[in-house]
Formats: C-alpha cells, sequence, structure tokens
C-alpha cells in the first residue's frame, strides 16, 4: 500500500511517454499536425508525472497534493482518499522548485 502513489505517478508517466513516442515517430513518417502536437503534449505529460513521482519518491508524497485536500489527514487516509480519486494534486509552477539540484563546483 505504501508505494500505491508513486506506482501509479511512474505508471502514468510511461504511458503518457509512450504515447509520445507512437506519435513522434507517425509525424515522422505522415508530418500530420496532429501527431506533431499530441508528441508535445504526452511528452509534457510525462514529464511533469514523472517529476511529480521523484517528489514524491524522494521529498514527501503530501508535497504534491494540495494542501486543503490532505488537511488532517493520516498519510493511510491520503493512499485512501487518492485510490478514490478524492485529492487534487499540485501544478507544476507549485512542484518545480523541489527538482532544483544543487550545483556544485568542479576543479
Amino acid at each position: 500500500m505504501s508505494n500505491i502513489i508513486t506506482d501509479s505517478l511512474f505508471k502514468n508517466a510511461i504511458v503518457f511517454f509512450n504515447d509520445a513516442i507512437y506519435h513522434f515517430n507517425r509525424w515522422l513518417e505522415n508530418k500530420a499536425y496532429a501527431d506533431q502536437i499530441l508528441s508535445i503534449v504526452n511528452t509534457q505529460m510525462a514529464l511533469e508525472l514523472a517529476m511529480k513521482y521523484k517528489i514524491a519518491e524522494t521529498v514527501d508524497v503530501r508535497i504534491i497534493f494540495e494542501t486543503k485536500s490532505i488537511h488532517g489527514l493520516s498519510i493511510d487516509q491520503i493512499y485512501d482518499a487518492f485510490q478514490n480519486n478524492e485529492l487534487r494534486i499540485n501544478e507544476f509552477e507549485q512542484l518545480k522548485n523541489y527538482m532544483v539540484i544543487p550545483l556544485t563546483h568542479h576543479r
């Protein structure tokens, strides 16, 4: 049960990325505008889901959810609410700063 959220985020990222590749390959073959757009949109969705997965996995799963939707819930209640599709996930703009990787100087 403890990995249900991160597993779902990871699996969904893979689904969107595979679809992005499919549409990109179709676009290479026939240059259809719809395939170009679907490749771009699916890539964006895959990256956002992968980012949310990484934050949930390495920092804290609670960070990816809007505070109002998880306020007062235990981690088990958060998992239950997630399975019932009752939680709101933060948008990219609220989460992007958690992905900053500290740079070190190498000499």
